[in-house]
């Protein structure tokens, strides 16, 4: 990628790694790059100059394993033992995690009611 002289490192690394993502999903590497300086240029415009924070997002990473592990459980494609030694639980947090999946399949499911 051929971005200008002087171009920020932060925001250089931001739009190789989006460069790198829509190559791996098979775009053109050239419109790779122009996607990828557009969308840079966008969060440049919009944040630029601002004390940002990236969050590392663990919460995000954890939840999302939580649910690939419930889905696994509630489609009955992978059994209980697997996934302990494929996550590497105890059993008492397997099934903590399925008792969560659980009420989020209810709170999803279940009508609001109203008085």
């Amino acid at each position: 990628m051929n971005l200008p002289e002087k171009y920020p490192d932060h925001l250089a690394t931001v739009a190789l790694t989006i460069t790198e993502a829509l190559q791996r999903d098979g775009i053109d590497p050239a419109r790779a790059d122009e996607i990828a300086f557009a969308a840079t240029e966008k969060v440049r415009f919009e944040h630029g100059g601002d004390t940002s924070y990236i969050p590392k997002g663990h919460l995000y990473q954890v939840l999302t394993e939580w649910r690939e592990i419930y889905d696994a459980w509630a489609n009955q494609s992978v059994e209980v033992d697997e996934l302990r030694r494929r996550y590497d639980l105890t059993e008492r947090h397997l099934r903590r995690i399925i008792a969560w999946g659980r009420n989020e399949r209810v709170k999803r499911d279940q009508l609001t009611l109203e008085l």
